[in-house]
């Protein structure tokens, strides 16, 4: 009986739990644990389960939302030729004719470019590409 009316209040507040905190549930868990339930158990632990995976899901989706910040942020820190020489270096344009397009020598070109990659962090050219598509700065 005492089993029976204690499944069938958690069962009628299962849809609290996703709102609920961990140390309720924690709580919850052992009065059931004590009580015996193992069917109760197992209804919790599958809310708390799709509870932490929505919580994970959430958390990775806020993680590539501080990401993709930070590298505008980052992208934000080149100088107005920086932009210009990075936007470039994303063509698949050789360095000399990218030099000839902006009346720079190959040297200079090279020098904004060790720039760009310093303040964005990259190593080279296909880590800019990668980095810049990957925070969707880069228009098809």
């Amino acid at each position: 009986m005492i089993r029976s009316s204690l499944f069938a209040s958690i069962q009628g507040n299962v849809e609290l739990l996703a709102k609920s905190d961990y140390q309720i549930l924690i709580i919850l868990i052992s009065l059931i644990c004590a009580v015996g339930g193992m069917i109760i158990v197992s209804v919790i632990y599958k809310k708390i389960i799709l509870t932490i995976q929505e919580d994970l899901q959430i958390f990775e989706n806020e993680k590539e939302k501080l990401k993709k910040a930070t590298i505008q942020l980052d992208f934000n820190l080149l100088t107005e030729r920086e932009k210009e020489v990075a936007e470039l270096l994303l063509s698949n344009m050789k360095n000399r004719n990218i030099a000839k397009k902006l009346y720079i020598s190959e040297n200079t070109l090279k020098k904004h470019a060790k720039s760009i990659y310093h303040k964005l962090g990259v190593k080279n050219k296909r880590e800019l590409k990668k980095l810049l598509n990957e925070s969707f700065l880069v228009q098809k």
